[in-house]
Protein backbone atom coordinates (compact mmCIF):
# COMPACT_ATOMS: atom_id res chain seq x y z
CA UNK A 1 0.00 0.00 0.00
CA UNK A 2 3.00 2.03 0.59
CA UNK A 3 4.22 2.12 -2.95
CA UNK A 4 0.18 2.91 -4.20
CA UNK A 5 0.21 6.05 -2.44
CA UNK A 6 3.71 7.03 -3.57
CA UNK A 7 2.70 7.00 -7.04
CA UNK A 8 -0.32 8.87 -6.26
CA UNK A 9 1.74 11.18 -4.58
CA UNK A 10 4.24 11.85 -7.16
CA UNK A 11 0.81 11.64 -9.83
CA UNK A 12 -0.88 14.68 -8.11
CA UNK A 13 2.57 16.94 -8.25
CA UNK A 14 3.21 16.05 -11.52
CA UNK A 15 -0.70 16.90 -12.45
CA UNK A 16 0.06 20.24 -10.17
CA UNK A 17 2.74 21.04 -12.28
CA UNK A 18 0.59 20.79 -14.92
CA UNK A 19 -2.05 22.83 -14.06
CA UNK A 20 0.15 25.57 -13.42
CA UNK A 21 1.73 24.89 -17.38
CA UNK A 22 -1.58 25.02 -18.26
CA UNK A 23 -2.67 28.29 -16.64
CA UNK A 24 0.37 29.98 -17.58
CA UNK A 25 0.88 28.91 -20.32
CA UNK A 26 4.31 28.09 -20.43
CA UNK A 27 6.32 25.39 -21.20
CA UNK A 28 8.17 22.28 -19.37
CA UNK A 29 10.50 19.97 -20.11
CA UNK A 30 10.78 17.00 -17.75
CA UNK A 31 13.78 15.28 -18.05
CA UNK A 32 14.68 10.81 -18.12
CA UNK A 33 10.86 10.82 -18.19
CA UNK A 34 11.41 7.31 -18.38
CA UNK A 35 12.32 6.75 -14.97
CA UNK A 36 9.14 7.51 -13.80
CA UNK A 37 7.34 4.33 -12.78
CA UNK A 38 4.64 2.30 -15.04
CA UNK A 39 1.89 3.34 -12.61
CA UNK A 40 2.47 7.34 -12.38
CA UNK A 41 2.65 7.19 -16.35
CA UNK A 42 -0.60 5.83 -16.65
CA UNK A 43 -2.16 8.45 -14.62
CA UNK A 44 0.31 10.87 -15.96
CA UNK A 45 -0.68 10.19 -20.00
CA UNK A 46 -4.53 10.50 -18.58
CA UNK A 47 -3.51 14.62 -17.90
CA UNK A 48 -1.34 15.09 -20.94
CA UNK A 49 -4.35 14.40 -22.98
CA UNK A 50 -6.49 15.94 -20.86
CA UNK A 51 -4.44 19.20 -21.09
CA UNK A 52 -3.65 18.58 -25.48
CA UNK A 53 -7.26 17.59 -25.97
CA UNK A 54 -8.73 21.21 -24.47
CA UNK A 55 -5.86 22.94 -26.34
CA UNK A 56 -7.33 21.52 -29.99
CA UNK A 57 -10.81 22.84 -28.82
CA UNK A 58 -9.63 25.89 -27.78
CA UNK A 59 -11.18 26.13 -24.67
CA UNK A 60 -10.52 28.96 -22.20
CA UNK A 61 -11.54 27.17 -19.19
CA UNK A 62 -11.31 22.97 -19.04
CA UNK A 63 -11.68 20.79 -16.12
CA UNK A 64 -8.32 19.26 -14.88
CA UNK A 65 -7.59 17.45 -11.36
CA UNK A 66 -11.14 17.32 -9.71
CA UNK A 67 -11.55 21.42 -10.61
CA UNK A 68 -12.53 24.25 -13.55
CA UNK A 69 -9.11 26.06 -14.40
CA UNK A 70 -7.91 28.29 -17.43
CA UNK A 71 -6.15 27.33 -20.17
CA UNK A 72 -3.93 29.19 -21.56
CA UNK A 73 -2.99 27.40 -25.89
CA UNK A 74 0.33 28.19 -25.74
CA UNK A 75 1.01 25.56 -22.91
CA UNK A 76 3.58 22.93 -24.15
CA UNK A 77 4.53 19.89 -22.15
CA UNK A 78 8.06 17.99 -23.52
CA UNK A 79 9.96 15.01 -22.28
CA UNK A 80 13.91 13.81 -22.89
CA UNK A 81 14.46 10.26 -22.19
CA UNK A 82 17.66 7.60 -22.27
CA UNK A 83 16.21 4.66 -23.39
CA UNK A 84 17.91 1.34 -22.89
CA UNK A 85 19.54 2.22 -19.72
CA UNK A 86 19.10 0.61 -16.43
CA UNK A 87 16.31 1.46 -14.02
CA UNK A 88 14.66 2.84 -17.41
CA UNK A 89 11.08 2.08 -18.11
CA UNK A 90 9.28 1.94 -21.84
CA UNK A 91 6.87 4.38 -22.13
CA UNK A 92 3.55 2.77 -22.62
CA UNK A 93 2.32 3.43 -26.48
CA UNK A 94 -0.80 5.91 -25.76
CA UNK A 95 1.82 8.07 -23.86
CA UNK A 96 4.57 7.84 -26.75
CA UNK A 97 1.63 9.13 -28.78
CA UNK A 98 1.17 12.14 -26.76
CA UNK A 99 4.63 12.91 -27.71
CA UNK A 100 5.24 12.74 -31.16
Amino acid sequence: MVRSDACADVAQSIGNIYKGLAQSGSWGCFDEFNRISVEVLSVVAVQVKCIQDAVRQKKTFFHFLTEDISLSPSVGIFITMNPGYAGRTELPENLKALFR
